[in-house]
């Protein structure tokens, strides 16, 4: 596990990567992705669009995602 110090400094240029559609939410060593749009067709395609971004920076960066909480 990271150093919270560390993790952010690793990490600083994700939300570069994604775009005005999303907010990203960055504290200590844990990241949210917040998406909201009032047409369900474009949050779906904002939510497809920032997850690829997102899941391409994390292979790129030799990084991996865990879900949930130990």
């Amino acid at each position: 596990m990271l150093d919270p110090l560390v993790f952010n400094i690793y990490i600083n240029d994700l939300p570069g990567s994604i775009d005005d559609s999303s907010n990203l939410i960055m504290f200590s060593n844990e990241t949210s992705i917040l998406i909201s749009n009032n047409c369900y067709e474009d949050l779906n395609r904002n939510f497809s669009e920032v997850l690829y971004i997102t899941l391409e920076w994390f292979q790129a960066n030799s990084a991996s995602i865990k879900y949930g909480k130990n």
